[in-house]
């Protein structure tokens, strides 16, 4: 089901549909969360297999589930022109070309385009065509893409593979009618004297609250919005966002993967610019934003596990051997195990020091990354529950990621392609990467924990 706002207020994000006065009207259909990296993924004819990684909100019927999946393969599994002739049947392309503007306008990158998460995928019954709708859009507008995010491409914004999104733009017809999607936001929503009213109104809305955090609180505030000149420590090696606790100043993202972020204003102004110039054809732009983050550099690490180049590919062989070789230089009391110490020390050289802008209150030692990663991945790891990662379990989750993984299908893993993989396996949900046994956690998390676990979420990288 999908909701509307028909009444009353809701602040909620999840709507309560057992209140019979709530003002909300449903519609059925199939609505999916998903979070497949880095993009959609056809996984058999088993409804089952798709309940996890696409997170299904309800339950469908068999036509429902069996028309998603007849989508998913004319999305992954055909070719160019046969997704074309099929895809009208499945999907709204205007729609999905709205939703695919917005989000390369905004420089979302942690989302459909790379990612693969952060949308939301409605199939209205009886089964019509598939409809996106965004989600979550805490990094964009430069908030993690810097500079790199003012010149995102428009005709190639994705960094990852992504044969849907290429192929559709790819058709001539298709990307003008994008184009004139990306024509109508510049005209409207990156109108200056229209960005610059909605953000005043909004940083009034907010400023008090934030004074009373601060003086540092609020000048970060106001460097981050206007570029007010506040002192501002310099570009770091890595990025932190951290939301405040009661008593500690809040973090804005001032700093990030780029360097230090251009204040709101004038980062949407310039990618306003960039975007016109290209439509133009008139600007040198990145096709699309690396972000290797904590997995660049554990994917450095495999590499030199197998005795391989940066430049060169891993085979499925080279690749379990590298595995093998990272259980063992992990465990360090040669138990045969890992434990969470153990872990914790492993992921530290791709971590990276304790970050500088890191406010959690007291406490006796820096911490580093590793300390949240860490209990994240044994969570994701250990299938028996145990508390300890054996040869078994370990090898067993990169056995099946590598087919994952594989995003161009040759049968290796670049360097790229496992720095992806891994990136998104270190910051992804402790949600089990494999089907395990008893004991496995619930298939759905209550809404509040979910939004308990965003608000600590951790960023970061490490060139």
């Amino acid at each position: 089901m999908v909701w509307r706002e028909g009444g009353a207020a809701n602040r909620s994000p999840y709507p309560d549909l057992s209140r019979t006065d709530s003002g909300l009207e449903c519609q059925k259909g199939l609505l999916l969360k998903p979070e497949i990296a880095p993009g959609l993924r056809y996984l058999g004819e088993d409804w089952s297999a798709y309940e996890k990684p696409y997170e299904a909100k309800n339950e469908p019927t068999s036509e429902e589930a069996s028309r998603f999946i007849q989508f998913i393969k004319a999305a992954t599994l055909t070719d160019e022109e046969t997704f074309r002739s099929l895809v009208d049947e499945f999907m709204d392309v205007n729609q999905f070309l709205r939703f695919l503007a917005v989000t390369v306008a905004i420089a979302d990158l942690d989302s459909a385009l790379s990612m693969g998460h952060n949308f939301y995928l409605f199939q209205p019954a009886p089964p019509k065509t598939i409809v996106w709708i965004p989600w979550d859009l805490n990094l964009s507008l430069g908030s993690s893409s810097g500079q790199q995010g003012i010149e995102l491409s428009i005709r190639h914004p994705s960094p990852t593979h992504n044969g849907m999104i290429e192929w559709i733009l790819k058709d001539e017809q298709w990307f003008r009618i994008y184009t004139e999607h990306l024509r109508d936001i510049l005209r409207v929503a990156f109108r200056e004297d229209r960005l610059l009213e909605q953000v005043d109104r909004l940083r009034t809305a907010v400023r008090e609250p934030i004074a009373l955090e601060s003086r540092q609180s609020l000048a970060q505030f106001e460097n981050a919005v206007l570029g007010s000149g506040a002192n501002i420590p310099p570009p770091v090696n890595q990025m932190v966002r951290v939301i405040g606790q009661p008593g500690t100043a809040v973090q804005f993202a001032t700093r990030t993967i780029q360097g230090v972020q251009l204040p709101l204003i004038k980062w949407l102004k310039a990618r306003g610019e960039s975007i016109a110039a290209q439509l133009e054809g008139r600007s040198a732009v990145f096709a699309g934003i690396r972000f290797p983050g904590p997995g660049g550099e554990l994917a450095k690490e495999f590499f030199r596990d197998a005795g391989a180049k940066p430049e060169e590919k891993l085979s499925g062989h080279a690749f379990k051997e590298a595995v093998r070789q990272r259980f063992r230089q992990w465990d360090t009391d040669h138990s045969g195990t890992l434990s969470l110490p153990e872990v914790v020390a492993g992921l530290a050289p791709a971590s990276g020091p304790p970050p500088l802008a890191f406010a959690m209150g007291a406490r006796t030692r820096p911490r580093g990354p590793q300390d949240f990663i860490g209990p994240q991945w044994l969570r994701r790891f250990d299938l028996d529950r145990n508390a300890l990662l054996s040869t078994a379990e370990w090898e067993a989750v990169f056995d099946r990621q590598f087919g994952e993984w594989d995003t161009n299908r040759d049968g290796h893993l670049e360097s790229d392609e496992l720095s992806r993989g891994l990136t998104h396996a270190l910051m992804a949900s402790s949600e089990p990467m494999i089907q395990g046994g008893a004991g496995d956690p619930p298939r759905r998390v209550p809404p509040a924990r979910r939004r308990s676990r965003q608000n600590r979420k951790l960023f970061l990288h490490r060139p």
